[in-house]
């Protein structure tokens, strides 16, 4: 195994100015730490985890602060543009604050799959880059070309298909079923499920749905099935055929849409209970992920398989799973009120919380 030593050797340098460089220190010029970044990862240099637990122990005493890169790779051209993606944005958050709590730095390198660099794993090497978080992908991915047995590698979720990497996610199937556990026993008799792409979770959302109704001896109604967009006509023929009492959605607005436009008020005549709350559909009943518990956990992942020197794929890769948490609001009264009282109720805790922040 190379060690800094033979950097030093190598480049008639002095140990101590490998090791600064290594961690990119400011001290050393720019130009010379390019040097020895691109001579560390031509000769296959690693960090030892013996040598980066010391950086560590020094940084908690304060004499000195460990700082190297975490790569976090998407295919967004910048974090910018994770703004309209609410879950993806709270794993960059959490990536940051976790980063910054553990002394690493956090750089974002794109990977398009349509225009894939395959010069990036180098890249990342010849930098001293030997950590990286894949963010989520719109569409499932093969990450064909990618060399990655210089990186100690975690991702989200279920997009990145291959290779098995360590994966942190929302716990859909446990999120639901819990949600459905905390309802007033035998309040809802007829609860409808609608799934657009659930397939792409392992059906873990429907999973829930069927398990529950099982546990409590419920019949289940026809799962409603859709695309994207909801066809509101092929929806009102599924709700007036089934008459359910509560409905399960991923697409809470579009629902509320179709219903109230044909005069069926919620929660008076049927409830709405989101099992994938986003920003924005405040007035929504539904499971909110824990997406910056998420990306905290990913953080402390890379940085456990870099003290113990794990890199490269997994000969076992593992999964982590975050709860999330139900949100109440009017779309759906968890005990017997109305909606009026939970929005009584929801109105005292928004000005606690704006009184708490002002003192």
């Amino acid at each position: 195994m190379i060690t800094q030593r033979d950097l030093a050797q190598k480049l008639n340098l002095s140990q101590a100015t490998i090791s600064m460089a290594l961690q990119n220190n400011p001290r050393i010029p720019q130009k010379l730490r390019d040097r020895i970044h691109k001579k560390a990862a031509e000769l296959g240099y690693i960090p030892s985890p013996d040598l980066r637990s010391l950086s560590l122990r020094k940084r908690s005493t304060g004499k000195s602060i460990f700082r190297s890169t975490i790569a976090v790779i998407g295919q967004w051209k910048s974090p910018a543009e994770l703004k309209p993606h609410d879950v993806y944005e709270g794993y960059w958050k959490g990536i940051q604050r976790q980063a910054e709590n553990l002394g690493y730095k956090i750089d974002y390198f794109q990977w398009n799959p349509e225009t894939p660099n395959l010069k990036l794993p180098q890249t990342l090497h010849a930098r001293g880059i030997h950590g990286a978080i894949l963010l989520p992908y719109i569409q499932p991915l093969h990450l064909a070309g990618f060399d990655c047995s210089k990186l100690a590698t975690v991702t989200f979720g279920y997009s990145v298909m291959t290779p098995h990497f360590h994966r942190v996610s929302h716990n859909h199937y446990q999120s639901l079923f819990q949600a459905l556990e905390q309802l007033q026993p035998g309040r809802f008799q007829k609860i409808g499920f609608t799934s657009y792409s659930d397939h792409r979770l392992m059906n873990l959302w429907t999973a829930a749905y069927l398990t529950y109704h099982h546990i409590h001896q419920q019949k289940t109604l026809p799962l409603f099935t859709h695309s994207h967009a909801i066809d509101a006509e092929a929806f009102l023929k599924w709700y007036h055929k089934n008459q359910p009492d509560l409905i399960l959605t991923s697409h809470p607005q579009s629902v509320r849409e179709i219903l109230e436009k044909n005069s069926i008020r919620i929660p008076q005549k049927v409830s709405i209970l989101s099992y994938s709350k986003r920003d924005g559909q405040e007035w929504f009943t539904g499971v909110k992920e824990e997406s910056i518990e998420a990306g905290i956990a990913a953080v402390n992942w890379v940085d456990q398989l870099q003290s113990q020197h794990q890199y490269g794929i997994p000969k076992q890769s593992s999964l982590l799973l975050v709860s999330g948490n139900l949100v109440e609001s009017h779309s759906l009264c968890l005990e017997n009120r109305s909606s009026s009282q939970v929005g009584s109720t929801l109105k005292k805790r928004q000005k606690s919380k704006t009184e708490a922040k002002t003192h």
